[in-house]
């Protein structure tokens, strides 16, 4: 596997030429884009579900002809702010209970009196 690089380092370019630094596999030296169908199908995910994240503003895109596509590194950076999001959600409710937990001296949180 390449080494490592942070996301915001490696360009498109190096996508569509193969060598992206992340070990993502590209579909092809010419054409990193991929259409909705696909990221849907990647994402596991309805197609509706990815154009309402393109209208958010969530997910990079850009229009050939009358279909949207996205570069397969903005989608690889779509689910790592995903990743990391979701992430920090999880390990903020650990760090509440267990600090509260502390507070109580029990495995139970305290009720508001």
């Amino acid at each position: 596997m390449a080494t490592e690089r942070p996301l915001e380092q490696v360009s498109n370019t190096e996508v569509s030429n193969g060598t992206n630094g992340r070990g993502y596999p590209n579909r092809s030296a010419f054409d990193p884009a991929l259409t909705v169908e696909e990221v849907a199908e990647r994402l596991k995910i309805s197609p509706a579900t990815v154009y309402a994240l393109l209208r958010a503003g969530a997910l990079t895109s850009y229009k050939v002809g009358r279909s949207w596509r996205i570069d397969e590194l903005d989608l690889v950076k779509y689910i790592e702010r995903q990743k990391a999001r979701h992430g920090a959600e999880l390990h903020g409710v650990a760090i509440a209970e267990s600090s509260n937990n502390r507070r109580t001296g029990s495995g139970e949180a305290s009720q508001p009196e």
